[in-house]
């Protein structure tokens, strides 16, 4: 593992060679030092994406188990901390519908649910339509700051806090960790929290948590070497049931494509964090946006 993290570093090291130097005149040593720390990281999940070749993706693989791993003292650099979040096991607020929505929102035992998708789909639709208890451009041009109705889909689940009844402060920080912008639609079995299964089982809590369990093995710890994940969608129905398999088969996966990796730096003092999206296709991971903070 220690020889995987130095051949990355040394490669990411040449590829972000001219950026950094770049950033020299505004960032310490000790910054420039930290932030290619955390691009480090982000190269390491890179390549054990790539490496992925399952038909099926689930938490106790290399992805994800290797994250843990990496969070460790690198001798003379400094320390990285890396954890990598599979989206497709959350709720796309573009894709689903608002049933299923209002079930998760009731899982986080949110009380506004009408108001939050009301105002959610005010916000991603094109039209000028009112939703009962939506807000449209005549709300928030009286907001302070005053700001446009977006009317287009959602670029991230933080500008959730622009939108009518969400301004950081009423938002339960569930919320944004159940849901995405980035996902192929269809909810992964194997790496959806008990909350995003409970909802798209339905509202059966009891059912989602026999998932959990079903899928972590003997240790009944989820994301462990000893895991049974679900290797095909249809297996979920022994536990489900025809009936209800039936009404949710549209909606399940075992495969994911996106996920988000948030790597920290850290060497002599100073601390960078890099966020990126990553899309896999086949062994090939495309960096769909970097943030470096």
């Amino acid at each position: 593992m220690w020889i995987a993290v130095a051949l990355v570093s040394t490669v990411l090291a040449c590829a972000y060679a001219t950026r950094l130097e770049l950033r020299r005149a505004h960032y310490p040593l000790h910054e420039m030092q930290a932030l290619g720390i955390a691009a480090a990281g982000v190269q390491c999940v890179i390549a054990e994406l790539q490496q992925e070749n399952n038909d099926f993706i689930a938490l106790s693989q290399p992805w994800k188990r290797a994250a843990g791993a990496y969070a460790q003292s690198l001798e003379t650099a400094g320390t990285l901390v890396i954890s990598v979040e599979d989206e497709d096991g959350k709720l796309n607020l573009s894709s689903a519908g608002d049933e299923l929505l209002n079930r998760l929102l009731m899982m986080l035992n949110y009380a506004n649910r009408g108001q939050f998708i009301d105002s959610l789909r005010d916000w991603q639709d094109a039209d000028t339509v009112l939703r009962p208890s939506g807000a449209e451009e005549l709300y928030y041009q009286a907001c302070e700051p005053p700001r446009h109705c977006k009317d287009a889909p959602l670029d991230s689940v933080e500008e959730l806090a622009l939108i009518r009844g969400n301004d950081g402060q009423n938002m339960p920080g569930a919320i944004l960790n159940t849901v995405t912008v980035y996902s192929g639609g269809k909810i992964n079995i194997n790496t959806a929290s008990t909350d995003v299964l409970a909802a798209l089982l339905e509202g059966n809590y009891p059912l989602a948590q026999a998932v959990i369990a079903a899928r972590s093995g003997p240790d009944g710890i989820d994301g462990t070497a000893d895991d049974t994940p679900f290797k095909k969608e249809d297996m979920l129905k022994s536990l489900a049931g025809g009936e209800l398999f039936g009404r949710i088969a549209s909606q399940i996966t075992v495969r994911s494509s996106f996920f988000k990796v948030r790597s920290v730096g850290n060497t002599g003092g100073a601390a960078k964090t890099v966020e990126a999206m990553l899309e896999k296709i086949g062994s090939v991971i495309h960096i769909r946006y970097w943030r470096e903070l």
